[in-house]
């Protein structure tokens, strides 16, 4: 089969055995190195297991991972990882219209379609920055946001539990733009610029 450059055929074999050995894994940004890592993790996994993973960003665009999901699913795909939890209800009804597995990651607030896989944001938030204060890093603690973003917001929630408990004003930039390494260089000159002031 080498010498002629012969590609197998993985469909008929699909739809005899119904399973697909592929995963469809959705994210909001290839800009995120986050989700670059995540991917990195799930593909250690999958190909471990003869799994292929299907990707597809969607922008942080909640119609588009509704397309997403309706696309991964004619695939025949034998289970979905969604990179957070909340979705139109039409993607919502699609998947739960379904038996595949279906993960949800980096939350554990609201309701889960099938597994969750994540932490609490918001409590994440409040003990990091209930640390800093802890050590006395009391000269300025600035939340630095991303897209509007939910989990982003459960974030800045917890921040600014953990500084009104200590009596400290918030502060917040959000630049309101998916988060990248630019993105990040810039603002933490903003940051920076905004502490010394």
């Amino acid at each position: 089969m080498e010498e002629i450059n012969y590609i197998p055929n993985r469909a008929p074999a699909m739809l005899l055995n119904a399973q697909s050995h592929t995963l469809g894994v959705l994210i909001p940004s290839f800009q995120n190195q986050l989700f670059a890592d995540i991917l990195a993790g799930i593909e250690s996994v999958t190909s471990g297991h003869n799994y292929q993973t299907l990707m597809a960003n969607y922008n942080y665009d909640r119609d588009s991972e509704e397309e997403s999901v309706i696309n991964l699913l004619s695939y025949n795909i034998d289970g979905i990882i969604l990179s957070e939890k909340y979705h139109t209800l039409r993607t919502v009804k699609f998947l739960r219209s379904t038996t595949l597995p279906i993960v949800e990651l980096m939350d554990i607030q609201g309701d889960r379609l099938d597994m969750e896989v994540g932490f609490d944001n918001r409590q994440a938030a409040f003990d990091m920055v209930s640390t800093l204060l802890n050590k006395r890093r009391r000269r300025k603690i600035l939340y630095l946001g991303s897209k509007d973003d939910i989990r982003d917001e459960q974030r800045y929630h917890g921040y600014c539990d953990a500084m009104t408990r200590r009596g400290l004003a918030p502060l917040r930039i959000n630049p309101r733009a998916i988060s990248s390494i630019h993105l990040g260089i810039q603002l933490m000159r903003d940051a920076l610029t905004h502490t010394r002031t």
